[in-house]
């Protein structure tokens, strides 16, 4: 993968690069392929749900304040973490 990235600088070297990587990729065996796509899925899930849990997080503090403009904290971040998830 990283032989890919460097060579895709070029346009016409990226879709080379990444016509023979597709054909490699083909020819791994499906269980084992499956099992990688399984746990890079898995690996990309649990890190954007952790960025999305420390936002919350950050987002829980930040509407604390709102008091102070006369505006109700819990209404503000259910508000501001549906559009943020939406």
């Amino acid at each position: 993968m990283a032989d890919l990235i460097d060579q895709c600088k070029d346009g016409e070297a990226a879709i080379e690069a990444w016509e023979r990587y597709l054909e490699r990729w083909s020819s791994v065996d499906p269980g084992l392929r499956q099992s990688i796509e399984r746990q890079v899925m898995l690996r990309v899930l649990d890190t954007r749900w952790s960025a999305h849990l420390e936002w919350l997080e950050d987002l829980r503090e930040d509407v604390s304040l709102e008091r102070f403009a006369q505006r109700d904290p819990l209404m503000e971040y259910r508000r501001r973490s549906v559009d943020r998830f939406a």
